[in-house]
């Protein structure tokens, strides 16, 4: 059995209140960074390798007393959401592998009003099947 390696970022973005931002940003996975890329904009990135690279599913937050916490779920997406400035879209991007043998990627959208959009590198079979007519058994897909 293989490990999945992957790597994530986000594009810039700005947020209505870097105080509270950086408070929610808190306790998220400690391979990730928010960098300031000037005009008030942020961005998230990974800054080193986690468990697995992958865009964080939990946060730890302090449970019952000062050296006691724990890892919770948390929806990225729709948290981020709360955070941006009217009209900002934070655009979330994860790459990896399984030993070569698997490839994927996605990227995930997430508008101020929280709507999202989601896009995988495997989207490219519905593409040919819906432009070209082909079905990915005839590409090798």
């Amino acid at each position: 059995m293989a490990n999945y390696y992957g790597a994530w970022r986000t594009n810039s973005f700005r947020v209505k209140s870097e105080a509270k931002f950086l408070e929610w940003f808190q306790g998220i996975d400690g391979s990730a960074e928010v960098r300031d890329e000037g005009d008030g904009y942020r961005s998230i990135f990974q800054s080193s390798s986690s468990d697995d690279g992958s865009i964080p599913t939990h946060k730890l937050v302090q449970a019952h007393g000062l050296f006691d916490s724990e890892h919770v779920n948390m929806d990225i997406y729709s948290d981020i959401s709360e955070h941006l400035r009217k009209g900002e879209v934070a655009v979330f991007m994860e790459v990896g592998h399984e030993k070569l043998r698997y490839l994927c990627g996605y990227a995930v959208a997430v508008r101020s009003d929280g709507k999202i959009i989601t896009v995988s590198i495997d989207d490219i079979y519905d593409k040919i099947k819906t432009e070209w007519g082909m079905v990915a058994d005839e590409i090798g897909g």
